[in-house]
This record gives structure tokens, sequence and C-alpha cells, in this order.
């Protein structure tokens, strides 16, 4: 579905204001810290949307974009608390973990 596609898209652009205006500024070393939560949410949320499209290939053996769509939404869910703090390795095994959320594991 196109728009439940461009509504996660949307949510996901919207989420950077989120998680890095979270730090309110930019003065100082808060730009390297910026930076590292706006790689860590877009690692989490690709690593899990690939994520749960493979295991739901694997499950229902077909590919589907609602897959890719709520792994996007669990992989922001899933990094949001700590993206400023964890590591690129750390986000990646957070995203990878994310797909649980979809399949209520």
């Amino acid at each position: 579905n196109y728009s439940t596609s461009l509504g996660t898209m949307l949510l996901w652009l919207s989420w950077y204001g989120f998680v890095c205006g979270s730090t309110h500024g930019i003065s100082g070393k808060l730009g390297d810290v910026i930076a590292r939560i706006a790689v860590n949410t877009t690692l989490s949320a690709s690593v899990s949307a690939l994520t749960t499209v493979v295991i739901g290939l694997y499950y229902e053996k077909r590919l589907d974009a609602s897959n890719a769509n709520n792994g996007i939404l669990a992989g922001l869910v899933g990094i949001t608390a700590g993206c400023g703090t964890i590591t690129f390795c750390t986000c990646r095994i957070r995203g990878n973990n994310s797909w649980m959320y979809d399949y209520n594991i």
C-alpha cells in the first residue's frame, strides 16, 4: 500500500527531528552526538527493515511492503532510548533484533 509506505517514510524523517532535536542544540561537542544519533537511527531502521523482510520471506513465502514498514518502525522504536550512547556495531545488533516486535516473539 503506497499510503502506508509514504506514512512510514514521513515518520522516519520526522524521527530525526525527535531524536536529534532532543540534544537541544548543536554547539560544542553536540554536533558529534547528533551525527552519531542520526547514523544509529538510520542503521537500526535499515537493518531492522531488511531483517523483517527476510524473516517474512522465510515464514510467509512472499515479499511484502508491510513487513518492511513494520521493520522500520520496530527499528526506530528499538534504538530511540540509547541512540546517542551506543556504538555502531551495537546499533546494528539492536536493529537486527527489533524484528521480534513485529512477529510478537
